[in-house]
């Protein structure tokens, strides 16, 4: 009985010790936590133009020669349309004759209110009540042919003006992406050199921390280590059917029956990037842009106190030991950066650590990690949605010629993300 008893608390023991063994938890890299405390995302992105020039033409003239096609690159001070000259010719002819008249109208005027005037010194009576009366009106059409000759000046003057604007420049260098001969926009430009990132979200990561004024890293499709800084500046989900992202993609959204929305990012340099390339986007990880201190989100962070004797913060982070266990760590904080809703850890925490979620209830002492450093998580060369078709999709449990089971490029570029 006491060798049965023995053996059963050995076989208890055994299933224990076996289901200690098979709780895994997942841990990240000091220098990949994110402020979701979770590896990043990667958003298909393309390079497109931060500026769109709108050139407007005067309904009321005539454009005799447009001098680009739409797909022309263009540079500053290229003609790109002239108006008619011939009718803005015969026009000021007009009005300059109109204006001689004008001015004899005036002196003719001019010198009849002096004759009037003369007159009116020597009369009496009933003449110079008809010659007050006659003055009168002499000085009423004098200043409205004045008036009028004010007018005519200004349009001479205007008219002067168009002839000197018969040819209408480009003022940026770009790509002319529409003319519209219906339209007072005639031509559009698409500026080159002011570029930005356009890229994309949908229903299902609205809430993955792309938000405006958020920070994030552009990472070249063909060099992983080609990076560029940048700044989240509009989320548009006011433009969601027919935006210039799903244009780019040929795509109404990356997963089938979902909304997308396009994002723009504003780079803090351009150097390298060409417009139309394509690229990824991710958040910027607390301690990427900031390599001179450690940061911690507040959700890795269990127990924060403050010891009123020695005025130090500190709290409790799950770090993982040299055995790849799971272990709790006291560190210690110093400022709150509020911005980021992270504190600065000043001792107990270095960038090549591993720190695990205390949110998973699987978190306890001893229990085994599954760790990721920056290297797991492999960039896609191409897009996911590209050269992929469910006839393409391996059968169940497929083997490459090294044991590894094949993945979809869908596979490759989700890899990571979701755990």
């Amino acid at each position: 009985m006491k060798k049965k008893g023995m053996i059963a608390a050995l076989v208890l023991a055994l299933v224990l010790t076996g289901c200690a063994s098979d709780t895994v938890v997942n841990a990240v890299q000091v220098r990949m936590v994110t402020r979701a405390g979770e590896a990043p995302d990667y958003y298909a992105g393309v390079v497109v133009s931060e500026n769109t020039v709108e050139v407007r033409r005067d309904l009321e003239r005539v454009v005799a020669e447009t001098c680009v096609s739409v797909g022309d690159v263009v540079e500053v001070d290229q003609v790109l349309f002239r108006y008619d000259s011939d009718e803005l010719n015969l026009q000021l002819d007009r009005l300059e004759l109109d204006m001689d008249r004008l001015e004899a109208d005036i002196k003719s005027k001019e010198d009849q209110i002096k004759e009037v005037e003369k007159e009116l010194k020597k009369a009496t009576g009933d003449l110079k009540t008809q010659l007050n009366i006659q003055l009168r009106q002499l000085e009423t059409d004098l200043t409205q042919a004045k008036y009028d000759k004010e007018d005519l000046t200004a349009e001479i003057e205007q008219t002067k003006k168009m002839l000197q604007n018969v040819e209408i420049k480009s003022t940026v260098d770009g790509t002319v992406r529409k003319i519209d001969s219906s339209s007072e926009i005639y031509i559009t430009i698409q500026q080159t050199g002011a570029f930005q990132i356009c890229g994309g979200l949908n229903e299902l990561n609205l809430e993955s921390g792309i938000t405006e004024g958020a920070e994030v890293i552009v990472v070249s499709r063909l060099n992983p280590e080609q990076t560029w800084i940048g700044t989240v500046n509009h989320v548009d989900f006011h433009n969601t059917q027919s935006n210039s992202y799903d244009a780019l993609y040929g795509s109404t959204d990356l997963l089938s029956g979902s909304t997308s929305y396009p994002f723009y990012v504003t780079l803090d340099s351009t150097e390298g990037l060409l417009l139309g390339q394509h690229v990824y986007i991710r958040l910027a990880r607390v301690n990427e842009l900031e390599q001179s201190r450690v940061l911690m989100p507040e959700n890795y962070l269990m127990s924060v106190r403050y010891n009123e004797e020695t005025l130090i913060t500190s709290a409790d982070v799950w770090c993982v030991d040299g055995e790849g266990k799971l272990t709790k760590r006291e560190v210690v904080l110093g400022e709150y950066v509020m911005s980021q809703g992270c504190y600065v850890v000043l001792d107990g925490l270095a960038m090549d650590d591993y720190v695990a979620d205390p949110s998973n209830p699987d978190c306890a002492e001893g229990v085994m990690t599954d760790v990721r450093s920056e290297e797991d998580f492999v960039i896609p060369t191409t897009e996911p949605w590209e050269d992929y078709s469910p006839e393409s999709e391996p059968s169940a449990e497929p083997e490459t010629e090294t044991g590894a089971a094949q993945t979809t490029p869908e596979d490759v570029f989700n890899s990571g993300m979701e755990d």
